[in-house]
């Protein structure tokens, strides 16, 4: 069961990070470079903050999943 919830963890972890850099050639793809020209320029920064903070939290919303999580047993009531 642990090594599979790793597993999984990691599978997450990787397609959050994954995505994030993805996020930066679907701009390409989709052309937001023209679409932001036309825009005014406070809309235009508000475009591409809005982006890079997209991209800063999946990236770290995925790197944890790659962290060595350690878990402390906590003994049971029936352990004691």
């Amino acid at each position: 069961m642990k090594d599979a919830l790793t597993i999984l963890l990691r599978v997450a972890g990787a397609g959050l990070i994954l995505l994030a850099g993805l996020h930066l050639s679907i701009g390409r793809h989709l052309k937001w470079r023209e679409d932001a020209a036309r825009l005014s320029p406070v809309n235009a920064s508000i475009l591409h903050v809005h982006t890079f903070f997209i991209c800063f939290v999946l990236v770290m919303m995925g790197l944890p999943c790659f962290s060595r999580v350690r878990r402390k047993k906590r003994p049971t009531p029936n352990q004691r």
